[in-house]
């Protein structure tokens, strides 16, 4: 049996890194930080994140939840 893992690495090919998302759904926000959506429209009510559209979808920048979870939001 051969080991596949070694033949990527031996092939010259490249291994893409994983993207950092920029935006998230409110859900996911919901999920990751257990907060509801009330308090993420609060949130943004207060101007500590924004909340944008995408093609009809609302999206939390990544950039304000990192200022939020520094305090510096």
């Amino acid at each position: 049996m051969t080991d596949t893992t070694t033949q990527a690495t031996n092939d010259n090919s490249t291994t893409a890194l994983p993207v950092k998302r920029r935006a998230y759904t409110i859900k996911e926000v919901c999920r990751d930080y257990d907060i509801s959506a009330a308090t993420i429209y609060r949130m943004r009510d207060r101007g500590l994140i924004r909340i944008i559209k995408i093609g009809g979808a609302s999206r939390i920048l990544d950039e304000d939840l990192v200022k939020l979870e520094k305090g510096v939001a």
